[in-house]
């Protein structure tokens, strides 16, 4: 069956359901009982997912896409609002990646560690909504692992993802979308999110994320705006910093769907960005076969193939590598370090 719409959704509606710590410790423990190798984690050495964030600029492009899909939904806009993690954007994107490397990297002690902290953490954001905002009236009681928010969320990160990974490095086949999607489905249970409310197809998939970005559901909160980051003041700092930050916004604002891109005022896409965005990928592409494989792919993907027997010690370049990004960027998990010190 496939996902209900916004317009169809009910008062009865399995997308209402709050995931308490109960459900959560009970959908890691059935994922845990589909697991072969827990040193493993969620996927392995052949999955999609390990094949699809291995390339270094995936994660954090598709990160940064996800916070800007997921603002417009006024859980995560008054949630945030007020909270160190509203303006202090630099550290919560260094944890974020943390959490994901560890989710798709990790063995599954890493997993189940990344998914009760960031269930800990959602777990203390409810409220009522200050004012109405789209669908939701003044007063709407929210809380963060409202299934329907949590689907959404989930949905702003796999969506990215495979955008990403075609536009930098190669399409993908009907037969490897669907692949990546059965392995997708099974990082939703690490959120709490039952298989039975995923749509169960990519193609399913497809119709809901794009039903959704363009629903009244969609509605970016004037306060959001106002805080203080680079999006909403204009990028600062040396000049090479703020071009950097500029054509990264043009990157951004060509990936996001049409109704989301409107909601920010200040991301540049007239024709000219647009031109700009299309050069950008067709370059990125060719210059990203070009890179020696070290200085493509995470340190923390190439520790993992260690860890499972699939890769060797790391090359000199690897190191490099390794030594210059800092954590959560370089092999700094406990088990990627352990294994990184044991190779060496």
């Amino acid at each position: 069956m496939s996902v209900t719409t916004v317009a169809e959704r009910t008062t009865t509606d399995p997308l209402d359901n709050v995931v308490d710590r109960t459900d959560h410790r009970e959908a890691l423990e059935q994922l845990r009982l589909r697991i072969d190798d827990p040193n493993l984690g969620l996927f392995g050495p052949q999955s999609m997912i390990w094949r699809m964030v291995k390339p270094m600029p995936v994660l954090p492009l598709s990160l940064s896409v996800a916070g800007l899909l997921e603002a417009p939904h006024p859980y995560v806009s008054a949630g945030t609002e007020g909270s160190k993690s509203a303006i202090e954007y630099v550290p919560r994107f260094h944890r974020s990646v943390d959490a994901f490397l560890s989710w798709f990297y990790g063995d599954w002690r890493q997993v189940v560690h990344a998914a009760r902290r960031v269930y800990g953490h959602h777990h203390q954001v409810s409220g009522d909504l200050p004012d109405a905002a789209g669908r939701y009236p003044a007063g709407h009681h929210y809380e963060a692992n409202e299934t329907e928010v949590l689907l959404w969320v989930w949905a702003t990160i796999i969506w990215p993802i495979k955008e990403f990974y075609e536009r930098i490095c190669e399409p993908l086949s009907a037969s490897e979308t669907e692949r990546y999607y059965e392995e997708a489905g099974r990082f939703a249970e690490v959120f709490g999110i039952e298989r039975s409310v995923l749509p169960p197809t990519w193609a399913d998939f497809s119709r809901y994320f794009d039903d959704y970005a363009a629903s009244n559901a969609m509605d970016l909160r004037a306060e959001f705006l106002t805080r203080p980051n680079p999006l909403s003041q204009g990028p600062s700092g040396p000049f090479i910093e703020r071009t950097a930050l500029r054509w990264m916004f043009i990157l951004f604002a060509d990936v996001l769907p049409e109704n989301v891109r409107r909601q920010y005022p200040t991301l540049p896409y007239r024709r000219r960005e647009q031109r700009i965005a299309n050069a950008s990928f067709v370059i990125l592409r060719g210059l990203w076969k070009l890179l020696p494989r070290e200085l493509r792919d995470w340190p923390r993907c190439r520790a993992a193939l260690r860890r499972v027997g699939a890769e060797g010690p790391p090359g000199r370049l690897g190191r490099w590598l390794d030594d210059k990004l800092p954590a959560p960027y370089n092999a700094a998990s406990d088990g990627a370090r352990r294994h990184y010190a044991d190779a060496g």
